[in-house]
């Protein structure tokens, strides 16, 4: 791989400045309360260079996605274990993200249509993939029958988690989210695991 250089580094770190203040901001004062302007001024940059980075609000949830995704990948890519200490990985990843982010869950799950839930569509969509060949490679490793389709078991799993967030989020109840999120990946890959 390439060394990053000071300029990228420094581009880098001002991105994730950006966005780590914004997601920090959403976090004290609910997404809708934060302005653009707001950002701006804790980070101190000046408008054009927020929207060198970030061209609307929206994309700052979109970027939020995508290091998800970043993070969950760079994960899986590091463990050597089986598919299914692989999917639990990434469990455990997902819940805890979105968990530490409340707020912006809830304006995503608030309006399925909304700009910032389209905006998060094509990660969940990458989520999917994920999902869908860690089930592909459970089946080659023997741990996952090879009777269900791949991509019919990723979307159980991530309409599992669905609701289990939407639970989370009218209780509030961590510990109780954590265990139906374990849960669901039990329910799910039980009912398509081999005898």
């Amino acid at each position: 791989m390439a060394q990053e250089s000071r300029r990228e580094r420094k581009k880098r770190a001002t991105r994730n400045k950006i966005l780590n203040t914004a997601l920090s901001l959403f976090a004290e004062n609910g997404y809708e309360k934060v302005r653009v302007e707001d950002i701006r001024e804790k980070v101190d940059i000046a408008n054009a260079t927020f929207f060198a980075y970030f061209p609307t609000k929206v994309s700052l949830i979109k970027a939020f996605g995508e290091d998800l995704i970043g993070a969950i990948t760079d994960r899986l890519d590091e463990y050597e274990g089986g598919a299914i200490d692989r999917l639990e990985i990434l469990r455990v990843i997902y819940f805890d993200e979105w968990a530490a982010h409340i707020e912006l869950l809830r304006v995503l799950l608030a309006d399925p249509g909304s700009p910032e839930a389209l905006a998060i569509s094509a990660v969940a969509e990458d989520l999917l993939d994920i999902i869908e060949e860690l089930t592909q490679a459970g089946q080659q490793e023997g741990a996952i029958s090879k009777g269900y389709d791949a991509r019919l078991v990723a979307h159980c799993i991530m309409g599992g988690w669905r609701a289990a967030m939407i639970n989370f989020l009218r209780s509030g109840d961590h510990t109780a989210a954590t265990s139906a999120n374990r849960q669901i990946l039990d329910i799910v890959l039980g009912g398509a695991a081999t005898d």
